[in-house]
């Protein structure tokens, strides 16, 4: 429902947050955090059952050509967590209702990456839209977090390591971002 009122106020698309075990969507993956004993708890086929609930309702409500984008985490922090194969798994679930999956690490600090928590060359998210490239997940990928070299971006684009970035701090800690990376300077000016 609220979905379909954003979009008939002109939203071309849908964001729904499921990183770092913050939302009921993020937990209800989890086998840490989800102990149901119904059909939403168990196996992580019934733990997928709310957020592709979720997404068929859009899609039908919305229709099919209402972009859906998730964040989530390409795995769960807590010993006992969702794995990355758990993560690959529920991509492969999702085709044909999400678009975009924006691909977070664990926590919030491996995510928005620093020289101190992940090298320049080789982004802990990257480890993610690279696992999901290579199994031919049918849905774009977009890592988050540390990304602003328009040169390694393009590197990892050509290797197929994945589609698109997500990108925010790039913009906001520099407000000619955009026409520095249109204009092909090189990174060391940008």
């Amino acid at each position: 429902q609220r979905c379909h009122q954003l979009q008939s106020i002109g939203f071309d698309m849908v964001n729904i947050y499921m990183s770092y075990d913050a939302s009921i969507l993020a937990k209800s993956l989890s086998p840490v955090f989800n102990q149901r004993k119904d059909e939403y708890g168990g196996s992580f086929e019934n733990r997928a059952r709310l957020t592709l609930e979720l997404f068929r309702e859009i899609k039908r409500v919305c229709g099919q050509d209402f972009p859906i984008e998730i964040q989530i985490s390409g795995r769960e922090f807590p010993e006992g967590g969702y794995t990355k194969e758990d993560f690959l798994h529920y991509c492969k679930l999702c085709e044909g209702l999400v678009d975009i999956f924006q691909i977070r690490a664990w926590t919030g600090d491996m995510t928005h990456a620093s020289h101190y928590t992940s090298p320049k060359e080789n982004p802990t998210n990257l480890e993610y839209a690279a696992a999901f490239k290579a199994r031919g997940i049918k849905i774009a990928c977009a890592p988050v977090g540390g990304y602003g070299d328009p040169e390694m971006m393009e590197r990892f684009l050509a290797e197929g390591k994945t589609d698109l970035f997500a990108m925010a701090r790039q913009f906001l800690a520099d407000d000619h971002y955009y026409e520095k990376v249109t204009a092909g300077l090189p990174a060391a000016e940008i």
